[in-house]
């Protein structure tokens, strides 16, 4: 029998899924995503997705940030339930998360992404990830570091810039390292006379031309896009990376649940990641970003530090941007 109510209809696997995603989907005539992805690189998607499925009219809601979430759950508390499907960083997926509002879904990806890659309890799979690692100007920078421990050899004092939101860097290092090591390094490079930067693309910037020779917290696809085009900078494959997910999710109040179900298909398809991925995005789809093959992806969860996230946000400011807050 076909699949009735959203919560039958978000965990319906049997082979007629996609069939009976798309009949329902006929009948809805349109879905409301919500993205925390700016429309340039949204739109592609929508796009693509329209053209494969042209009864579905996609009406994309798309900014950048904590606006996205914030409009979502103001909302859904006003039982305004506009949205369909939710994409954003893993913090604002988490926050809507804890409204109770997104429910565990199926999608064919979950069989095949790496599963220390996904959330266990279905509540939204990675679109792409923001990695962050070592990148360097090449004229400032002959012999990069190798791993997290050589930027504390004394060659690195007063080169080094660290951006001044990125504590998910720190926390997520003291939970793979463990309290003693993680403290004892983050001390240590605290006093290495760091340059505090404010915002990833200013930083890079900054990366370009020259007036930083090295930062250990900046975006990798940014790095990649700017190397590609002649700029002189380069980066490391460090080990680990932390990687933060860009998740997507299933609102539990879709009012078009199977329009909903067929945009995630898509949009963690081969097909629809390929449209990511051409965008300069760091997709999750396995495989297709070489560069990332044999990389170890220290993914960000955010559940483990989120009620004690004033804590962890005075830790990375007392180790690292007080002490050189005058840089």
């Amino acid at each position: 029998a076909a699949p009735i109510g959203v919560e039958q209809i978000s965990n319906y696997k049997a082979k007629d899924r996609e069939k009976g995603l798309i009949e329902g989907a006929k009948k809805e005539g349109v879905v409301t995503v919500y993205s925390a992805t700016n429309a340039k690189d949204s739109q592609p998607l929508v796009d693509g997705f329209q053209k494969k499925y042209p009864f579905v009219k996609v009406d994309l809601f798309a900014g950048t940030g904590e606006s996205v979430s914030a409009r979502l759950l103001m909302e859904q508390k006003g039982k305004k339930f506009t949205a369909d499907t939710f994409n954003g960083n893993i913090k604002d997926v988490e926050k809507v998360r804890r409204e109770g509002l997104l429910i565990p879904f199926y999608t064919s990806a979950q069989d095949s992404y790496n599963k220390k890659h996904i959330d266990p309890n279905r509540n939204w799979i990675p679109l792409y990830y923001t990695i962050l690692t070592f990148v360097y100007n090449t004229q400032e920078i002959k012999e990069p570091p190798k791993t997290w421990p050589d930027l504390l050899e004394t060659k690195w004092k007063g080169k080094l810039a660290v951006e001044d939101t990125d504590e998910g860097w720190l926390i997520n290092f003291y939970k793979v390292w463990g309290e003693a090591k993680a403290k004892d390094y983050f001390t240590r490079l605290g006093k290495q006379d760091l340059r505090i930067t404010h915002g990833h693309s200013v930083q890079q910037q900054m990366l370009i031309a020259g007036e930083v020779a090295a930062t250990a917290t900046q975006y990798l696809h940014q790095a990649i896009a700017d190397k590609k085009t002649g700029a002189p900078v380069n980066f490391v494959i460090m080990d680990p990376m932390l990687a933060q997910p860009n998740g997507i999710g299933l609102l539990k109040n879709t009012t078009s649940p199977h329009g909903a179900l067929l945009f995630i298909d898509y949009a963690t398809s081969r097909e629809g990641q390929a449209l990511m991925y051409a965008r300069g995005r760091n997709v999750a789809y396995p495989g297709m970003e070489p560069i990332l093959n044999d990389a170890n992806l220290l993914i960000d969860d955010p559940d483990s530090y989120m009620d004690n996230l004033e804590y962890w946000q005075k830790l990375f400011k007392d180790l690292l941007i007080t002490p050189n807050k005058r840089r």
